[in-house]
């Protein structure tokens, strides 16, 4: 569950991981931008760091392994608008924020598929 407080109001209001995780990111402006989805919930566990939404940036109409992600802190000021019902999410990211993405690499070991090193004496 990710807790945080409505723009409009202190009142809490709780969302569970798996309601945020395909949510559409949009900026929230006249043409709600289309800029990704969410692909996970970093969830912490300081009460002083807030969760962040990992967000991918869809280069194509596919998900794709080069697609990038960036990191969007679950905080009013950036976040003023989560929409279950409409399956989207309004987002006021700050100048540079959405420039910091990265890549995720995962490696794969297989093993079986390449002679041992002793067989090739």
């Amino acid at each position: 569950v990710t807790p945080q407080l409505t723009a409009e109001s202190d009142e809490v209001e709780e969302y569970l991981v798996s309601d945020l995780v395909g949510l559409e990111v949009r900026m929230n402006n006249e043409n709600q931008n289309f800029l990704g989805k969410v692909n996970s919930v970093v969830l912490s566990e300081n009460e002083l760091i807030h969760d962040t939404l990992e967000v991918i940036l869809q280069e194509g109409p596919l998900p794709s392994f080069r697609d990038e992600l960036v990191l969007i802190p679950l905080v009013p000021l950036i976040v003023p608008t989560v929409d279950i019902a409409e399956k989207k999410i309004l987002i006021d990211p700050p100048p540079g924020l959405l420039d910091l993405t990265y890549v995720k690499k995962e490696r794969v070991r297989i093993k079986g598929f390449l002679p041992s090193a002793e067989d090739e004496l």
